[in-house]
């Protein structure tokens, strides 16, 4: 499939707003910025240092960046304690003396020499710390196994299965279903390129593909549409709106809409749908080449996949 196109993509599909992108590597590094292109298997970020390459395979999750609402209420404590009521609370904490309780303690250290010619306490206290000691080792082997497991959660993601039952796609780890045109393949390697991927297919000639994205849903269904929409004006060359459907799938309201668009020098005619199960959104893109005689009847079967999907799990 055409890898580039479909990192332009991945790119859309985490549909980042005025917060900037979170490319999260497989190094713990996380990288704050806008996604502003793709070139030579890498991700071009702009951020407020520059620009940056990062190569696509070391990218494990690409998430929109939440905008700090926290700085008001911060600022409202730390006015707080600049009322005078406040510094008056801390007064009363010295005014306990602790000097007094100090020179009784004085008072207390003359009788104690004359307990100091026992020498047989001492010798009992020997084999205590002795017992002591036996607890640390007994302490130290369990600590050493919790870092081992935190370094092994980062890497590899566990891999997407499925299966194909003559024009039927089962996604099996994700649980939902859709029609399979004859003649299209599924790309398995679709989560590794694009990490917000969960599914996607292409015809032999790579003019036309349907890529499946999966990503938590902040607010609205609408609000996550307007963002993505956004986002496609921002980042597609030549950007045509062509129309905007609500609809619904099994009783789930959804979105659709249509566009035509400019990359790698040709015209591309798309459709998009937005659906919300549960917590998540599913994003449904498909794409076609618009400079050829087929781009109606592609159109249509790109129509009908979006149409067909089916949730198996609640």
């Amino acid at each position: 499939m055409n890898r580039a196109c479909l990192c332009l993509v991945a790119v859309w599909l985490a549909a980042s707003g005025a917060a900037g992108d979170e490319l999260r590597l497989r190094d713990g590094t996380i990288l704050v910025g806008t996604i502003v292109g793709f070139e030579d298997n890498s991700f071009r970020v702009r951020t407020s240092y520059g620009y940056a390459l990062v190569r696509k395979e070391m990218v494990v999750e690409i998430i929109i960046r939440e905008e700090p609402t926290t700085e008001l209420p911060q600022t409202g404590a730390a006015q707080a304690p600049s009322s005078p009521s406040s510094r008056a609370e801390p007064a009363p904490a010295p005014q306990p003396a602790t000097p007094d309780p100090a020179p009784k303690e004085e008072n207390l250290s003359p009788p104690a020499p004359p307990a100091k010619p026992s020498p047989a306490p001492t010798a009992s206290s020997l084999p205590t710390p002795s017992r002591q000691t036996e607890n640390p080792p007994t302490t130290t082997p369990p600590a050493k196994p919790n870092p081992e497991p935190t370094l092994s959660t980062p890497p590899a993601p566990e891999p997407v299965r499925f299966e194909v039952d003559g024009n039927r796609y089962r996604n099996l780890t994700f649980g939902f279903q859709l029609y399979k045109p004859p003649g299209w393949r599924i790309v398995e390697d679709a989560h590794e390129l694009l990490p917000n991927a969960v599914a996607a297919m292409a015809t032999p000639d790579e003019r036309t593909f349907l890529v499946i994205g999966r990503e938590p849903l902040r607010g609205r269904l609408e609000e996550h549409a307007d963002r993505a929409w956004r986002a496609l004006q921002r980042r597609y060359e030549q950007f045509r709106a062509l129309g905007a459907t609500r609809t619904a799938l099994e009783g789930t309201p959804a979105i659709s809409r249509r566009f035509r668009a400019e990359a790698e020098g040709h015209d591309w005619s798309a459709e998009v749908l937005w659906i919300a199960h549960g917590d998540q959104v599913f994003t449904l893109f498909g794409m076609t080449r618009a400079d050829s005689e087929l781009v109606q009847i592609q159109e249509n079967i790109i129509a009908r996949v979006l149409a067909s999907l089916e949730f198996t799990i609640p």
